[in-house]
């Protein structure tokens, strides 16, 4: 009986390993998505800020989850697995932020972008 129960909580882990995986893929390729749309509105002299900013909010965002992470199974309030749901529930919440409806989003100057493209390319 024990070892059944220990191979289901084993299957619902890996299943729940497996969500997180999906889920923080589909989070990168809309980070990827808001980079470039952040690229397009942003005027060109101020790419280095915009990145050193979007560099410094995700590393700062992972620092303080590993440190929060830690402490947190240091002092026994949480166990790996409740970290794990907390993780899942986090990454739909930052989902649902990054997400959003088109009308949501104002659009983007993109013959700006195709120009500023097509005369970098017409200077090499």
């Amino acid at each position: 009986m024990q070892s059944l129960k220990l191979s289901v909580q084993s299957e619902c882990r890996s299943i729940l390993v497996q969500v997180v995986e999906v889920l923080y893929g589909l989070m990168i390729s809309c980070d990827v998505a808001y980079l470039t749309y952040l690229y397009a509105t942003v005027p060109t002299e101020l790419y280095p800020r915009v990145s050193a900013l979007c560099r410094v909010a995700h590393l700062l965002g992972r620092l303080l989850s590993g440190l929060i992470g830690q402490v947190m199974i240091s002092t026994q309030l949480l166990d790996y697995l409740q970290l794990q749901y907390i993780s899942v529930t986090s990454t739909l919440k930052v989902q649902n932020l990054l997400i959003r409806p088109p009308y949501c989003i104002p659009t983007a100057n993109v013959t700006r972008c195709m120009t500023s493209l097509a005369a970098s390319l017409r200077n090499k």
